[in-house]
């Protein structure tokens, strides 16, 4: 056991492995194709996992939304007035003269040497986050890694738009019908995939195994979460790609259930769990589960020390009464031992 302290996952291994985790993790839900539990699933990647270098400027999927966000900050729907204009357009200026917030852009100017517009980019990095993946919709056999890591999907999809500078032109840009024509004809002439809308009505969003699954509990909440934006994003697209003050209130409208789980990704952006001097605060997100979070903490933080070589015993993330004594025997015990299945 002591040897898991020196293992060093090569980067195509620990991608694949993350795959199959959330393939296992989202097929609780209803809707959501069904793990084959076989070498298929654990050989879905092909191609090298690696950076996205444009003429030095380096590309993160962190970049493209902080760039996009960046740009968003324009949009004279967020204005009020000609002087919060001025004084907006001149902090966006600053910031994208700095690499995690003006890079992307850049690139995206290089790359169309006519130049492109905010409203194009948002689009592009909606498209460029949201790829095919095998549990969303049909079976999937195979993962190329530039088919689903955002930043190689930005630059391809980029490298066809500079192709057909016209699309910037397309009348409707900022509204559904525009939106819909781009997302149908963007990913199928330039050869990307594209996460399709949920259509059914009821995606599983009570659904949540995280009780039974404590080392992909917070998995579930990613795929919870992503399953309740894409049911939306189906009906109106652009309320995801160019969002207004109003739009997260519209998407309540549908009664309690609806304003439950619009609650629910509100407490997911939110620290699920702090401590004060009094006792700890659970967040929204958490109400009553806030020992099945800890114990998700703890055995994923766990896991990643002993990969990494770090040190487990290291608690500092868990408030001090759920921190444990015996960290690596009791994770031992609990996840590695005969009992449990295989890693």
């Amino acid at each position: 056991m002591e040897n898991l302290r020196n293992v060093r996952w090569h980067p195509e291994h620990a991608v694949e492995t993350a795959i199959s985790l959330a393939w296992r993790a989202a097929e609780s839900f209803s809707g959501m194709t069904t793990n084959p539990r076989s070498q298929v699933t654990d050989g879905l990647l092909r191609g090298q996992v690696r950076h996205v270098l444009v003429d030095g400027l380096h590309l993160t999927t962190r970049s493209l939304w902080e760039c996009a966000s960046t740009l968003d900050e324009l949009r004279p729907s967020w204005l009020t007035d000609e002087r919060n204009l001025t004084e907006i357009s001149k902090l966006v200026n600053y910031k994208l003269d700095e690499p995690v917030y003006g890079d992307a852009w850049k690139v995206a100017n290089q790359l169309c040497p006519a130049g492109t517009t905010p409203a194009m980019f948002l689009v592009v990095v909606h498209l460029a986050t949201n790829p095919a993946l095998p549990y969303w919709g049909s079976p999937i056999t195979h993962l190329d890694w530039d088919d689903i890591y955002p930043p190689s999907r930005f630059v391809k999809i980029y490298k066809f738009i500079a192709r057909n500078m016209h699309l910037h032109d397309f009348p409707g840009m900022g509204k559904e019908e525009g939106i819909a024509y781009l997302l149908d004809s963007i990913p199928r002439k330039a050869g990307v995939s594209y996460a399709e809308p949920i259509t059914h009505a009821e995606p599983g969003l009570d659904d949540h195994p995280a009780a039974d699954q404590h080392l992909v509990g917070d998995l579930n909440a990613v795929i919870r979460s992503g399953l309740y934006l894409r049911h939306h994003w189906s009906e109106s697209p652009s309320r995801f790609i160019f969002p207004s003050t109003t739009s997260v209130y519209v998407m309540a409208d549908g009664g309690k259930d609806e304003f439950d789980h619009l609650s629910f990704i509100h407490g997911a952006a939110h620290p699920p769990l702090m401590q004060f001097a009094d006792g700890l605060w659970s967040g929204p997100l958490l109400r009553d589960r806030s020992a099945e979070f800890l114990l998700n903490a703890w055995a994923h933080n766990t896991l990643d020390a002993l990969i990494a070589g770090s040190d487990p015993e290291d608690q500092s993330y868990l408030p001090e009464p759920a921190r444990l004594d015996q960290v690596f025997e009791r994770f031992r015990q609990r996840y590695l031992s005969d009992s449990m299945a295989i890693w």
